[in-house]
């Protein structure tokens, strides 16, 4: 056996589901338990208990694998993504809330750093990782909530109009 600390309420109100013939606490929970589990016909996951449990579950979801909310993208504890540099194959796992490079043991905070500590300059890190998910190799670019993603103007080059500006060539 072994001792719990409960309030004053919670044991009386143990005492106070007791039926005939249960004589300790340890059958009262034990039979309230069972019935409990019982009743219910989804995991506890799915239970009814509204937005503390999605909370609940977030916060455990931050503590395993990678997240990054910014982009609604999250890779569960263990995932690992990968990609090629200079003819070098990187790769790394999410592992509570952080990016581990298997190729020096090092860990990251983010996917930028990861990427900045593999590549000297100036890269985005989404288009260059990938990882396997549904038994194919996708960019992890493309699991970003693309609602969210902020893209710069881009800039033709051939066609700029110097003709105002004074430069010497």
């Amino acid at each position: 056996m072994r001792n719990i600390a409960v309030s004053t309420e919670t044991y009386s109100a143990i005492w106070g589901n007791r039926k005939q013939g249960e004589e300790t606490e340890d059958v009262i929970l034990l039979r309230i338990l069972v019935e409990h589990r019982k009743s219910q016909t989804a995991p506890v996951t799915e239970l009814a208990v509204g937005e503390y449990s999605r909370k609940v579950d977030e916060k455990r979801a931050a503590k395993t694998g990678y997240s990054e909310p910014k982009f609604d993208v999250h890779f569960t504890e263990g995932e690992e993504i990968f990609r090629h540099y200079i003819g070098v194959e990187y790769r790394a796992i999410a592992t509570k809330g952080k990016l581990l490079l298997l190729n020096n043991k090092t860990v990251y905070g983010s996917l930028n750093q990861l990427n900045e500590a593999i590549v000297s300059g100036r890269e985005n890190a989404w288009g260059a990782w990938e990882i396997v998910r549904s038994g194919r190799p996708q960019k992890v670019s493309e699991l970003r909530n693309q609602k969210k993603v902020r893209r710069r103007p881009k800039i033709d080059v051939n066609n700029l109009d110097l003709s105002g500006l004074d430069l010497e060539l």
